[in-house]
């Protein structure tokens, strides 16, 4: 008898196997990364293979990615982000264009979470390998510090970070009642769905934005 969640832990071991594309490139960071048309090709035949099927679902609170076996559609199993306050992106895009692109993000960002796939944007960077980089970004490290609360912006290192008011400390316990990990992206993501309901305002939105600008990839803010 099939089990959804052994199913989809076979998937997971079998990605981390894989050396997936990455289309997508940041050309300011300097970094390749993991495009939708780079991800679906790949999952959704192994989803098939275990007779799984994949649906999104956005609301104006969150995005979710739910994965159901067709053999037995109540085995469902389920990860969900707050969904942002969606605004045109550029002069470029109308309001709808905008919101395309939104759900694109969101659809990449829920399987790379569904299905543990990693992002390494400092390993990717294509910087990384040469001395001249290698030593703009010593210098860049060794400039002064400014500091918008929790870390010096600047600092390397890694790991938990301690929230340094009450403000991000309410963002932080918003994103655990959502079960997401309290990283840079899901406290922006929080305290734009907290923003959106009125819970803080729009000067305590910027003050997480700055905050989580201090941040790097792998921390966790804690309370």
């Amino acid at each position: 008898m099939s089990n959804i969640y052994k199913d989809i832990a076979e998937i997971q071991k079998e990605l981390m196997g894989m050396k997936i594309k990455k289309s997508g490139k940041n050309k300011f960071a300097k970094f390749n990364y993991h495009e939708l048309e780079d991800l679906l090709p790949v999952i959704v035949p192994l989803c098939f293979e275990r007779e799984l099927i994949m649906n999104f679902t956005f609301t104006k609170e969150e995005a979710i990615l739910k994965i159901r076996n067709w053999n037995t559609p109540g085995e469902v199993v389920s990860t969900r982000v707050p969904m942002p306050e969606v605004r045109e992106l550029n002069g470029g895009m109308n309001i709808m264009q905008s919101e395309g692109a939104y759900i694109t993000y969101l659809k990449r960002y829920l399987l790379t979470n569904m299905f543990l796939i990693m992002e390494k944007d400092v390993v990717d960077s294509t910087g990384l390998s040469s001395k001249s980089s290698s030593k703009k970004k010593e210098e860049k490290n060794h400039e002064t510090p400014v500091n918008y609360g929790g870390r010096p912006k600047g600092e390397k290192v890694t790991g938990e970070v301690k929230a340094p008011n009450d403000l991000i400390k309410s963002v932080v316990e918003y994103c655990n009642n959502l079960k997401k990990t309290p990283n840079a992206h899901s406290l922006n993501l929080s305290a734009t769905g907290m923003k959106r309901k009125g819970l803080i305002s729009k000067t305590d939105l910027v003050s997480v934005q700055e905050f989580t600008k201090t941040l790097q990839d792998d921390d966790l803010v804690i309370v």
